[in-house]
């Protein structure tokens, strides 16, 4: 009789063992440890890369017959790096510098000798761009801190090509890329708004995405139009980019 029960008890012990070595790690799951704060520092340094898509906004005179207009965008890309300097946790002051391509596409009436034609003008404009920006973040949720930045972007020109393409008398001329630099301006600037995310990888190290709209408030052209030498050539950049990159 005392071996039934001895051998019953065994039995049942046998049985429940694995149930509760079940219950444990499940436990667990269902309660994963919390992420750590991450380290408040009032100096970060980042690096990041994007890419942009890129176009020219021309400011429009009805007193010219000469009209220029928007002909397409052009995609870009840059990198560079950030400085950020954190009052608080919520409250930064973001700068640094970029190098990256920007420009767009246009089309007016232009000389060609002594012929008018249409022309469909690309620029290629490199900048080195130096963000003065306030970043606005909320307290860490999880591993993730959400940001808002706002600011100003002033530049200053690297290298400018243009790529021409001529329309008349139902042919078309292509011409080969060539310099620009006289015709475009050396300083730009830029207002810029944006939202992101950072995701906490350790107390002191995070990656970031951002999307950005930069809106141009200087004209880039300083020209004169070829075939009505009365008209300044005028343009303003604007661009949508995606950022991302680490911060230290």
């Amino acid at each position: 009789m005392k071996t039934k029960l001895i051998l019953i008890t065994l039995l049942l012990f046998v049985i429940q063992a694995p149930i509760f070595a079940q219950d444990a790690p499940t436990d667990k799951m269902n309660h994963p440890p919390k992420p750590k704060k991450q380290e408040f520092k009032t100096f970060r340094i980042g690096v990041f890369g994007e890419t942009a898509i890129s176009w020219m906004k021309p400011k429009m005179d009805l007193n010219h017959k000469v009209q220029y207009e928007a002909d397409g965008s052009r995609l870009v890309a840059g990198w560079g790096l950030l400085f950020d300097v954190n009052f608080t946790e919520n409250y930064t002051l973001s700068t640094g510098f970029r190098l990256g391509g920007t420009g767009g596409k246009l089309t007016y009436l232009d000389s060609l000798g002594t012929t008018a034609a249409k022309l469909h003008r690309k620029y290629e404009l490199r900048y080195v761009d130096v963000p003065i920006e306030l970043k606005l973040k909320t307290n860490q949720i999880g591993y993730f801190t959400y940001f808002f930045q706002i600011g100003l972007r002033p530049g200053m020109r690297l290298a400018a090509y243009v790529d021409d393409k001529f329309d008349y008398s139902n042919k078309d001329d292509n011409y080969s890329e060539f310099d620009n630099k006289k015709e475009s301006a050396f300083f730009q600037l830029g207002f810029n708004v944006g939202l992101g995310a950072e995701y906490q990888i350790s107390k002191s190290f995070s990656a970031f995405v951002g999307l950005n709209y930069r809106d141009g408030l200087i004209d880039v052209l300083s020209g004169t139009n070829a075939f009505d030498p009365t008209l300044n050539e005028n343009a303003f950049i604007n661009q949508v980019a995606l950022t991302a990159g680490f911060l230290f």
